[in-house]
């Protein structure tokens, strides 16, 4: 597993831009829908006004995934991709509900860490703008994360220009949901809210998270 994602053995590629992807699995989705099987976390095909776009398998099993997203305004671009994955593991024989939270806050901890210094080592050019401790209601779960805001001047959106990037990092269980985002600096006002409107209704759309395998068109 390639937890940090870098330089990444993608096994399932799919551009999903007129290349449709074929799923499999219960009956309860609803065409272009696909899920990640193991956790069962689902990845609509439209978020409001982003289209997913390239679908990413880091393992042989799916358990390692990918998921982009891309904002389909030219004033206002924004690329979020979304990442599911393993956990560390976390070793717990009757041990307390609140030691068991305690242990796997450290874990998650620990992996942002490693997250941030990835970052920085794939773009020596970036600085660190922000850090904090966040949450996102999920499945009827508020499930502790991890942010980070990033500062850099990037190729982006057809031309080099200073750019935002977020990292946000959230345990769900044996699993955790990762975000990449980046958009422009001086769209920065208009980005957070579509953002924020695009977090609410993947979550919104995740309340009835299916079982169903990411099989892509190779």
């Amino acid at each position: 597993m390639k937890t940090l994602h870098t330089l990444p053995m993608v096994l399932l590629v799919v551009f999903l831009c007129g290349c449709p992807a074929t799923t499999r699995g219960p009956s309860n989705l609803r065409p272009g829908e696909m899920a990640h099987a193991a956790s069962g976390i689902l990845f609509p095909e439209h978020v409001l006004g982003f289209a997913r776009g390239q679908i990413r398998a880091y393992d042989s099993s799916g358990r390692d995934v990918s998921v982009g997203y891309d904002l389909v305004d030219p004033q206002n671009p924004v690329v979020i991709t979304v990442y599911v994955y393993p956990a560390p593991k976390l070793t717990s024989i009757g041990s307390p509900a609140d030691v068991v939270e305690t242990v796997r806050r450290k874990l998650t901890d620990n992996h942002f860490q490693g997250v941030k210094a990835e970052i920085m080592r794939s773009h020596p050019q970036a600085s660190l703008l922000s850090e904090r401790q966040t949450a996102m209601q999920f499945q009827g779960q508020s499930l502790y994360g991890r942010s980070a805001r990033f500062k850099s001047r990037e190729r982006f959106a057809h031309r080099t220009q200073p750019v935002i990037s977020h990292a946000e990092v959230f345990a769900f269980g044996k699993w955790l949901i990762k975000f990449r985002i980046t958009h422009p600096t001086e769209s920065e006002d208009e980005a957070k809210h579509s953002i924020d409107e695009f977090k609410t209704a993947f979550c919104e759309a995740n309340e009835r998270a299916p079982n169903q395998s990411i099989q892509a068109t190779k």
